[in-house]
């Protein structure tokens, strides 16, 4: 009976004191310790402590920086007109948080909106938002950028594409948390075919905006595209007669070795997404056998092949009569490409003796390019460890 008498006369001080403190956000009354609340990310809340609690010692976690008190993030503190005292914070844009003073804890659960963004929208789709933390129906509605491109429904998310659009569309979603409050969150989502049109170029290698251009007869030539919009998924290439792929032929970027006849001819690419397709600007390729792009005007030589750790390179200048100096007349650019056309490794430089480091390169094949007056030079590389 003592111990019982005792224990109760120890607990009941303990609970007093760290219910002491409760909270209010202004205009809604007072809530209790613990209180779940849905919150706006950004807004400014005051809380309020019940009568009793005598100190400003405030602080908080999760909380905006503040401008009377940075150390502790609170915006601003005082005494209220019948004797409380309160604080005022703005949250960010996180799932928890926490006030307290001397008196007691209110944690604070602030709700945080994430869009999840869809594939390319080809006809309809659903778009879909992830709320952290949400306490009460947040009544989340969506809207659109334009609704000419896409249409919305406010309150499904069902997205409709309009007049077989091809583009970005920016989109918003927007939930209450809190009274008369809301918190938005923007993206944009792709629409239709892939964005290539006629200012998205093909090039040869070093040759970005040169249209025809022109190559030397049986020659291997690096040729990409500017970056497509639009999520492409392939590449489609349409090769004239008497070219033929080396590498790559359903990505951004490949090898192409050239015709032997010489004549104008066309290349044309396009870029595929789930929606369909649509073509960049097509290339004009003019093939001569006296010389051009495909002259030998410098031979390359690698070493060791295959290799595990390291690559050196000598480029040698056919056409120069200088043997002395350790660099060429015209700079150089040189790339390693994989398999699947990644440019693993690019340098430009004078230099005729290069080191390409290659000990964090997976194993396999490589293509050793090197674009030097005009003409590309190609070399398969081995790497073994």
């Amino acid at each position: 009976m003592k111990n019982t008498l005792f224990l109760s006369q120890l607990v009941l001080p303990i609970f007093m004191l760290v219910s002491l403190l409760s909270f209010g956000q202004m205009g809604t009354g007072i809530l209790p310790s613990g209180s779940w609340q849905n919150l706006c990310p950004g807004l400014m809340y005051t809380y309020t402590a019940e009568e009793g609690c005598g100190s400003d010692g405030w602080s908080c976690g999760g909380c905006a920086p503040g401008t009377l008190n940075s150390s502790g993030n609170i915006i601003n503190s005082g005494t209220n007109p019948d004797g409380t005292i309160y604080a005022t914070v703005a949250w960010s844009n996180v799932g928890y948080g926490y006030i307290n003073n001397v008196c007691g804890l209110l944690d604070i659960y602030i709700s945080a909106i994430s869009i999840s963004i869809p594939p390319p929208i080809c006809s309809t789709g659903t778009l879909t938002a992830t709320l952290t933390n949400p306490v009460t129906n947040p009544n989340l509605t969506w809207s659109s950028g334009n609704a000419s491109e896409l249409t919305i429904n406010a309150s499904s998310g069902q997205a409709t594409r309009v007049n077989s659009y091809n583009g970005s569309v920016a989109i918003s979603a927007t939930y209450e948390c809190g009274s008369n409050s809301t918190s938005s969150q923007s993206t944009t989502v792709w629409v239709g075919n892939p964005g290539a049109n006629n200012n998205t170029l093909i090039y040869a290698s070093g040759e970005r905006g040169v249209n025809p251009v022109t190559l030397g007869s049986s020659s291997t030539y690096y040729f990409e595209t500017d970056p497509v919009p639009g999520n492409p998924t392939s590449y489609t290439w349409r090769l004239p007669k008497g070219f033929s792929f080396l590498s790559g032929n359903n990505t951004s970027a490949l090898y192409i070795t050239t015709s032997s006849t010489s004549g104008n001819y066309t290349l044309f690419c396009a870029a595929n997404n789930n929606c369909g397709s649509s073509y960049l600007n097509s290339l004009g390729i003019t093939v001569s056998t006296s010389g051009g792009g495909g002259g030998a005007a410098a031979v390359v030589a690698v070493f060791p092949n295959p290799a595990s750790t390291s690559l050196t390179v000598q480029i040698i200048d056919t056409t120069s009569t200088d043997t002395q100096s350790s660099t060429l007349d015209q700079p150089y650019q040189l790339s390693l490409i994989d398999k699947l056309s990644t440019k693993v490794f690019s340098v430009q430089s004078k230099d005729k003796t290069l080191s390409i480091p290659i000990e964090s390169l997976p194993l396999g094949i490589y293509y050793l390019n090197v674009f030097y007056k005009d003409a590309v030079l190609q070399k398969q590389i081995f790497i073994s460890k």
